[in-house]
């Protein structure tokens, strides 16, 4: 009888670890199914973002997209631009438009103009340089980052900078900022946020010959 009982134990006790591994295995199966439908989710949402971009017909449109569009669909805080421009060329693109069409705001009544940097001056280009190479996300620290955002700089936690690049050239910077400490860190996966920042070169690239070619 005690032979019989111990028999009778023992197997209780691999059919519970069966379905306690069982169920480890169906959480974990769960976890890649729903992390999955939201890679997919992501991959949408970037090619709608790049068929805007490329679709912009001015560059302020297509500033308007980034800063804007972009800030909505994904849930950010701010958004903000640094475009180099060492010859002073968009400068007068950028004077013309706005002059043209005056009033140009977001949802929360900023001109987003506040949202655009500029940048022409040799020391400020050396500057950003060292933020050329790739993409640097990480905890957002005022002495750091507040160049980048400016006034925008107020409560955020966490900060992506992003280098957009064409032919070796730097462009400017895409700048994501969010509220959330958790958004962005050192160790998070850049594929997605490398493939924005090279369309928005290559939009950014394309609307400036546009707008030249109708000048």
């Amino acid at each position: 009888v005690s032979a019989i009982i111990c028999r009778f134990t023992h197997r209780t006790w691999l059919i519970s670890m069966v379905e306690e591994y069982s169920r480890g295995l169906q959480g974990r199966l769960d976890a890649y199914m729903e992390q999955a439908r939201a890679n997919e989710h992501k991959l949408r949402q970037f090619q709608d973002m790049e068929l805007k971009l490329l679709s912009a017909e001015s560059l302020p449109d297509l500033c308007r997209v980034l800063i804007q569009d972009y800030r909505r669909a994904f849930g950010l805080d701010v958004v903000s631009l640094l475009l180099v421009d060492s010859g002073h060329h968009l400068a007068k693109l950028f004077k013309n438009f706005f002059n043209s069409h005056p009033g140009v705001r977001d949802e929360n009544d900023v001109d987003l103009l506040d949202y655009i940097q500029l940048i022409n001056d040799y020391r400020q280009l050396q500057e950003l340089e060292r933020f050329s190479t790739e993409p640097r996300l990480s905890a957002a620290t005022p002495a750091v980052h507040k160049p980048f955002f400016l006034e925008h700089m107020d409560g955020l936690k966490s900060v992506a900078i992003l280098p957009m690049q064409r032919h070796g050239l730097l462009l400017g910077m895409l700048c994501l900022g969010s509220r959330d400490g958790t958004r962005y860190s050192p160790d998070m996966a850049t594929d997605f946020l490398q493939r924005l920042a090279l369309m928005a070169g290559v939009a950014i690239e394309k609307a400036v010959k546009i707008e030249y070619l109708r000048q």
